[in-house]
C-alpha cells in the first residue's frame, strides 16, 4: 500500500505507473484500498463523516483540478487533500 502513495497522478486523477496491470483512478484507490485499511484508526465520529463526505471531497478535488486551482502530483497528495476536506466538510 505504501509504494502506491509515491505513484504520480494525471490531471484527471488517474494513477500512472508501469507496474499497475490495470489503470486505476484516485477515487478507486481511495475507496477500495486506502479507506478500508485506514478507517479503523479513525475515531467513530470521523468514520461516519468519512462515509458521508468522501465522495463530496473527491468531487471538490476533481473540480479544483479541472479549473487548474489545485495541482496534485502523487497519490499521497490526493490522500492528504481528501483527509483535509473530509475534516472540513
Amino acid at each position: 500500500m505504501n509504494e502506491i502513495l509515491n505513484y504520480t497522478i494525471t490531471d484527471n486523477l488517474n494513477i500512472t505507473d508501469s507496474s499497475l496491470s490495470n489503470q486505476m483512478n484516485c477515487w478507486d484507490y481511495w475507496q477500495r484500498d486506502y479507506y478500508p485499511q485506514i478507517i479503523q484508526s479513525y475515531p467513530v465520529y470521523m468514520q461516519h463523516r468519512v462515509e458521508d463526505k468522501g465522495k463530496s471531497a473527491f468531487e471538490i478535488i476533481k473540480h479544483l483540478q479541472d479549473k487548474k486551482l489545485m495541482k496534485l502530483d502523487k497519490v499521497s497528495d490526493f490522500i492528504d487533500a481528501m483527509d483535509i476536506l473530509i475534516k472540513i466538510l
